[in-house]
């Protein structure tokens, strides 16, 4: 339900009237004063009428002369509720989302103060208005994360250029009266009671304001008006010219109600008109909230005219070059990997083709006259007719993937490793700042699924301290997850850390995990199994593609007697460039920005281990069981839903404290204890070198003899012995030494200088 509030209150700064939507200064914001203005703002920038003016759902009037718009949400969705005057959440200043959790007076219900009288003919919620469902979702107020927000209809740009260019209801000052217009005209259907007078009334009214700021000329509204007012009631020609012809002069005197203002109580409607001061936001903005509505004017207006769009050839190029012109906003190529267009906050996969209709919309626009002579009208109608085929539109997009600033090397494509793409915008992670949602400047195609939000996270708290305890030894691996945790929503790989949850069932691994996957969206994703294990055969190379812009992999599935496949593990912890392909694509690189989490109940074998592998792991034990009295079914959803944003921001805080700190990992003690022994269980070479050998300058071990006893020492342990390469290399490696040029040679042997075997466990003396 949104809680509109009518109290005339002073306006607080600009950026607090609608949260993540920059309001330039220049913008006259005169007579806004209540909830019922910044809503009407609101919907304004998204060309919707205002939920205060929504006669298609209920609406209850407030005793104090507010306004409560009642939806119904869709299944599966849940809402966070919010305080429009507060200083976290919220949709608009001094409008309220109540949702989930939130206390709701029924419409019908008299109190001391009055009574919650329903307004209007509709007596049933309607369904949650996809705008709105958007601006929700950008603000942070949709906790549960499926279904996935719908990806928006890309503009039609061609046709709405041909429009701004006088071709027809196009000009900036048209293009807001179209909504009113509609209106107006639907009246046609019905001969009398349609509310025709009142809906001629505020589109003459917001005609006036339009025609005062400059945006529309006094003749160009008059002629919109009548021909809107003769469709709905032809013969009534007196009637309708009264209401146009007072509807400039009236604007002055702000007696007559604008669009989004019809339910405004008339002590505070004031002078603001909604529908002026969002054309005058998209006027002086790059960005309105989440996309903006409004097409960019041509960079070249002289290539669209009111007869059409006219390229500058008549060739594949020409068009793609009006093509760029026109969508570059919408759309770009990232080779190897395809066609992407703008959704909201970020880049998508065009996986619907989207790019060839809008190829096809702008094919249609092509003009069959122009006006400066240079085409004839037979060659414009064949160019014409050869864009609107299927080779035409192919062969546009073939140049229009390669143009400068429509092309997106994967490379860049989500590489920023401090910047966190949200709903509400990209987050410096550095800083905790956000910055607004960008297409011009953003290469971003990850997201978390909801915004961050400084806010109490008691459950979140208490699951943490149920799973680690709440003594010294708990709080500081509480702690330590936290910077851990941080770490990795960042790109930053630097730590080489493998962070391995380890424990029994019902112990809160798997929770953990799952928020992380739920909050963190596409940025997070679960492995194939078998991902870091050993196999017999090699794994596909969509498998690393997978990781491309990714922050959290997380490894579970773990079976007993698993072994790592070392140097994959090595691999996809370094910051090396990783080589990868797409199902049907051409290979590609990128810089790894993943992070691996291992989950499971069992410890994988490892063979030959050595620094490299051990110093990557960090073994974190849960050790506590929930008992079955005290375990709560889909925990994890419950926190994302209740607590989402908040978790998210103590991510972000995590994640400063890394970049800000001394980016130490190294873990508390319980960690470093757990990690340890777990080296000492499953390193067979190193339990090897520790039980059988002797680390002594003057001796030395022959290598064939030596790796001889090593697997006769294996047989008696019960593990399975490494080959013999790989354990010449972990020797090598202890030892010190860079090379096998730098073992001994004696009678065509080779010996390891400064080891040797303990001599009850070999029938051969030491070598001295």
């Amino acid at each position: 339900m949104i809680d509109i509030d009518a109290h005339p209150t002073p306006v607080p700064e600009r950026k607090r009237l609608l949260p993540g939507i920059t309001i330039d200064p220049r913008v006259n914001l005169s007579g806004l004063t209540n909830g019922f203005h910044t809503i009407a703002l609101l919907a304004a920038l998204r060309g919707e009428p205002s939920p205060a003016d929504d006669e298609s759902t209920l609406r209850v009037r407030t005793p104090s002369g507010g306004m409560h718009a009642w939806y119904r949400a869709a299944p599966g969705e849940t809402y966070l509720c919010s305080t429009g005057s507060g200083p976290g959440r919220g949709l608009a200043w001094q409008v309220d989302v109540r949702a989930t959790g939130g206390y709701i007076i029924a419409p019908g219900t008299r109190t001391k103060d009055g009574a919650y009288t329903a307004v209007g003919d509709c007596r049933d919620p309607a369904p949650l208005p996809s705008w709105l469902r958007l601006e929700l979702t950008r603000t942070g107020h949709l906790a549960s994360p499926d279904p996935a927000p719908r990806t928006p209809a890309v503009p039609p740009r061609a046709r709405l250029a041909v429009l701004e260019a006088g071709g027809g209801l196009g000009t900036v000052g048209d293009r807001a009266l179209r909504r009113l217009v509609a209106d107006v005209e639907a009246c046609h259907l019905v001969p009398e009671g349609a509310g025709f007078s009142a809906k001629l009334n505020r589109a003459a009214y917001t005609a006036g304001g339009l025609i005062g700021t400059g945006y529309l000329t006094h003749d160009t509204a008059h002629a919109i008006l009548t021909r809107a007012a003769q469709h709905a009631r032809p013969g009534q020609e007196r009637r309708f010219e009264r209401i146009i012809d007072s509807g400039p002069g009236r604007r002055a005197a702000s007696t007559v109600p604008s669009s989004g203002t019809a339910m405004i109580p008339s002590e505070s409607r004031n002078e603001f008109d909604p529908v002026v001061a969002a054309q005058q936001i998209l006027d002086l903005s790059d960005v309105a909230g989440s996309e903006m509505l409004s097409p960019r004017r041509p960079e070249q207006p002289a290539i669209v005219g009111s007869e059409g769009l006219l390229p500058d050839s008549l060739t594949d190029r020409g068009n793609a070059k009006l093509f760029v012109q026109l969508y570059g906003r919408d759309f770009r190529y990232v080779p190897g990997m395809g066609w992407f267009r703008w959704a909201h906050h970020r880049w998508v996969l065009d996986e619907s083709d989207a790019v060839v209709w809008a190829a096809g919309e702008m094919a249609e626009q092509l003009a069959t006259f122009d006006p400066r002579g240079r085409y004839s009208a037979a060659e414009l109608r064949r160019h014409r007719r050869r864009a609107l085929s299927t080779t035409g539109m192919h062969a546009l997009l073939a140049q229009a993937k390669a143009a400068p600033g429509m092309v997106l090397a994967p490379s860049l494509l989500d590489a920023d490793p401090y910047a966190l793409c949200t709903p509400a915008g990209v987050v410096d992670l550095r800083s905790g700042a956000i910055s607004p949602p960008d297409p011009l400047k953003q290469a971003h195609s990850r997201s978390t699924t909801v915004s961050p939000q400084q806010s109490a996270t008691p459950r979140w708290e208490r699951f943490l301290q149920d799973t680690f305890g709440n003594d010294d030894e708990g709080r500081q691996t509480i702690d330590f997850l936290h910077v851990l945790l941080g770490y990795s929503i960042t790109g930053d790989v630097g730590a080489q850390v493998m962070p391995f949850l380890y424990g029994q069932g019902k112990n809160g691994k798997s929770v953990l995990v799952e928020v992380m996957l739920q909050l963190l969206g596409d940025y997070a994703d679960a492995a194939p199994p078998g991902f870091l294990m050993a196999k017999t055969f090699d794994s596909h190379p969509t498998e690393l593609a997978e990781l491309h812009g990714r922050r959290v992999i997380v490894c579970s599935e773990l079976k007993p007697g698993d072994r790592f496949d070392e140097a994959r593990v090595k691999l996809l912890t370094g910051g090396d460039k990783i080589k990868a392909r797409r199902m049907r694509q051409d290979f590609f690189s990128f810089n790894p920005t993943h992070h691996l989490w291992l989950l499971g109940n069992h410890r994988p074998e490892v063979t030959t281990g050595g620094f490299a592998f051990w110093r990557r792991l960090r073994l974190i034990p849960f050790e506590r069981v929930v008992a079955e009295d005290r375990k709560i079914d889909n925990l994890a959803r419950i926190l994302v839903q209740e607590e989402g944003p908040g978790i998210l921001a103590l991510l972000i805080e995590g994640a400063g404290r890394y970049l800000r700190g001394g980016k130490d990992l190294s873990g508390p003690p319980r960690v470093q204890l757990a990690t340890d022994a777990y080296e000492a269980t499953e390193d067979v070479v190193g339990r090897f070198i520790t039980e059988a050998c002797k680390l002594d300058p003057t001796l030395r071990a022959e290598q064939a003899s030596l790796y001889s006893a090593y697997t006769r020492w294996c047989g008696h342990e019960g593990a399975t012995p490494v080959s013999a390469r790989a354990f010449a290399a972990r020797l090598r490696d202890t030892l010190g030494m860079a090379s096998p040029r730098e073992m001994l040679l004696s009678n065509s042997r080779k010996f390891y200088p400064g080891l040797g075997l303990i001599s009850d466990l070999d029938s051969e003396e030491l070598q001295r």
